[in-house]
């Protein structure tokens, strides 16, 4: 894996034979949808995490280098409108990351737990799950992870600290 396919995933939709890339690039933190981009129609789509998960399937081999490709062409064609999407995301997911951060902080000390911060994950295996107290999609590809019991940190500040049988 080059450096610029970090975290980049490439599938199938078994059903129409539709290839997807999903680069964590393309992620927001304050989005309930995941942004993939669909090699059929040269476009980034949103999907719902929890209705396309179990349909997809990895692609390997000469088909994810030829996705990996088209993709890779489309994002340098595409630099300037995603830097402006970005931008204007950045903010945001900054101001939203502060409030995690400030929301973990208190569901912490709510549950008798020192803060001791978060990270970003250095896990290799990408983790999608759903937050055990409000039920939001949670991925350590674009959420940060509690340094105290190493779960994801979802938006409502919960991790595993508070979670009775953890």
């Amino acid at each position: 894996m080059s450096k610029n396919e970090k975290g980049i995933w490439v599938g199938v939709i078994p059903s129409t034979g539709v290839l997807i890339v999903f680069d964590p690039e393309l992620q927001f933190a304050d989005q309930k949808t995941i942004n993939v981009y669909s090699v059929k129609r040269n476009l980034v789509r949103e999907f719902d995490p929890a209705k396309i998960r179990d349909k997809v399937r990895t692609v390997d081999g000469l088909q994810r280098e030829q996705a990996l490709e088209k993709y890779f062409s489309w994002k340098v064609a595409n630099d300037a409108e995603l830097m402006s999407i970005e931008y204007s995301k950045l903010e945001r997911l900054r101001i939203e990351r502060e409030r995690t951060i400030e929301r973990h902080r208190e569901f912490l000390i709510a549950h008798g737990y020192k803060y001791l911060g978060i990270a970003v994950s250095k896990k290799r295996v990408n983790r999608i799950t759903h937050c055990w107290n409000c039920k939001s999609h949670l991925d350590n590809a674009i959420d940060v992870e509690c340094v105290s019991c190493g779960w994801i940190v979802c938006r409502c500040g919960a991790c595993g600290c508070g979670r009775q049988d953890h």
